[in-house]
C-alpha cells in the first residue's frame, strides 16, 4: 500500500525517497515471530522471505524450549525446506555474521 502511495504521490508527498518503500524494507528491516504464532510464517512472501526469522525467544519466560523442535514441525508444515532454513537458521546467521547452521 505504501509503494503505491509513493508511486502516485512522491513528488509532493515523498520528494527525498528516490526507491520505492517496499524496496527500502527489504534492505534494512527484518522481523521476527515467536513460538506457534502462524501469522507472520503466511505472509513471508509480502515481507519477504529473507526477512523474517523465527525465534524462542530462550531464556526468556515466553519461550518455546524445550519443545522448540516440535513447535517448528508444526508451524512450518508444508513451507518448502529452503524457506524454512532460511526463516529458521539461515537468515539470522546472515544478519548477525553468524556461522551458518
Amino acid at each position: 500500500m505504501l509503494d503505491a502511495q509513493w508511486q502516485r504521490g512522491r513528488d509532493r508527498m515523498f520528494p527525498g525517497v528516490t526507491r520505492p518503500p517496499a524496496e527500502v524494507f527489504r534492505e534494512q528491516m527484518f522481523l521476527t515471530f515467536i513460538g506457534g504464532d502462524r501469522t507472520s510464517l503466511d505472509q513471508r512472501y509480502e515481507v519477504g522471505v529473507e526477512n523474517v526469522m523465527w525465534s524462542t525467544d530462550f531464556p526468556h519466560p515466553a519461550s518455546s524450549w524445550p519443545n522448540s523442535r516440535s513447535i517448528v514441525d508444526q508451524v512450518f508444515e508444508g513451507v518448502p525446506a529452503e524457506e524454512r532454513q532460511l526463516i529458521v537458521a539461515g537468515n539470522a546467521a546472515r544478519v548477525y555474521g553468524l556461522a551458518a547452521a
